[in-house]
């Protein structure tokens, strides 16, 4: 991931073991489902193991196109281990940490970009600022954005296909307190430390997907959360701290772009209220009774469909991965050697999850066109491999 793209047959020629080939033919080549039924046998294991093939895109077990492959591969190799972290302070914490590092750079986060105008020696980028339009020239642009801004951007047209559709609804939640669960002798703390899967078992899923290949809200709609503050409770003020307060953080899951562009505002409330009621049916206790309420009232819930996510932050089709995941390796011979972020124009690069071995927060596409750039200018990185 960290070096110019190699092809396929580069990564197969280097498997040295039956296990090495095995690994390639059950997560490259054949469809993720065969795998996880050949080594798991209980519906709600092989369930679990595959939500991390279905996090955020509309596939399933058997997907011809492997997307799924793609999707639990970019959820398992984190930190070689597939082990998640959560950054202290959040993820302003990280943000925050990266800006210190920039010096003297000058970041204008309240300036929408409009237009790329491209030039042979320098290209332009039209912005606005303050209710004023600007224009600054670049010799390089970065742009970390999905392909249908970028296309924008640069006024070209752009072409989705049908594994771009993004698939998730997310909702977040200020808790006053953690609910009581039904499971005799698990504390309510033991139960939301890691992640909280609900109506996931692999047949459930089935079900669930073909429910929403047919344009239908399924019920129940699987779904899983994680409690943040549990691990860092940082991100809440020392008040809040005090008094107890949580943050929960669902994911839903078959729940694709196609499902919300007839009837949005009903279909959004109608899966708001089936999470809900899915964590009625696994905690002691009402769960609305233990969610926070604001100065009017309501409740300290935000919901979020795919429309809502490619509105408000321009995701293509609500998909958070910008756009069809790709694999870490390249079967175009054209770009064996590239890093993966360059586009058809000189010196305008994609440098967010839209690259290839893009995807994820990883912070991978950024630091690949860092070391294109450096690349292009001869400039030489101790431990770079490759040209």
């Amino acid at each position: 991931m960290l070096e110019p793209l190699r092809n396929r047959a580069d990564f197969q020629n280097a498997l040295k073991t039956p296990d090495q080939r095995e690994a390639w033919q059950s997560f490259i080549e054949q469809p993720l489902g065969e795998v996880i039924e050949r080594f798991a046998r209980h519906d709600v294991l092989r369930g679990l193991l595959m939500t991390d093939g279905k996090i955020g895109v509309f596939t399933h077990p058997h997907d011809a196109s492997l997307l799924q492959n793609r999707c639990f591969l970019y959820h398992v190799i984190g930190n070689g281990n597939g082990e998640w972290r959560v950054p202290v302070g959040g993820m302003r914490a990280l943000v925050k940490s990266l800006v210190d590092c920039c010096g003297d750079v000058t970041f204008l986060t309240d300036a929408p970009a409009s237009a790329i105008h491209r030039g042979p020696e320098a290209h332009s980028v039209i912005f606005s600022l303050q209710g004023k339009v600007h224009a600054v020239d670049a010799t390089r642009v970065l742009v970390n954005a999905g392909p249908r801004t970028m296309a924008r951007l640069l006024g070209e047209s752009w072409n989705p296909i049908p594994t771009d559709e993004g698939s998730v609804v997310k909702i977040n939640m200020l808790l006053r307190r953690l609910p009581r669960i039904r499971a005799a002798g698990v504390t309510p703390e033991e139960a939301f430390s890691g992640s909280f899967h609900l109506d996931e078992g692999y047949e459930q899923m089935h079900s669930s997907y073909q429910t929403a290949l047919r344009g239908q809200l399924p019920e129940p709609a699987p779904c899983e959360m994680y409690c943040h503050t549990l691990t860092d409770d940082s991100i809440l003020s020392p008040d809040l701290r005090a008094q107890g307060f949580q943050t929960l953080t669902l994911f839903g899951l078959d729940v694709p772009y196609r499902l919300f562009t007839q009837d949005h505002d009903a279909r959004r409330e109608r899966i708001r209220q089936l999470y809900l009621s899915a964590l009625d049916r696994v905690c002691g206790e009402p769960f609305q009774e233990c969610i926070a309420r604001d100065r009017d009232g309501q409740l300290c819930l935000e919901i979020k469909t795919p429309q809502e996510l490619e509105r408000e932050l321009d995701l293509d089709l609500g998909n958070i991965f910008h756009n069809t995941l790709s694999w870490f390796f390249t079967d175009d011979p054209d770009t064996v050697g590239t890093w993966g972020v360059e586009t058809s124009h000189p010196r305008i690069y994609r440098a967010g999850s839209s690259a290839e071995r893009g995807g994820a927060v990883s912070g991978i596409p950024g630091r690949n066109a860092a070391m294109c750039i450096l690349g292009e200018l001869g400039i030489r990185v101790p431990g770079q491999r490759r040209s």
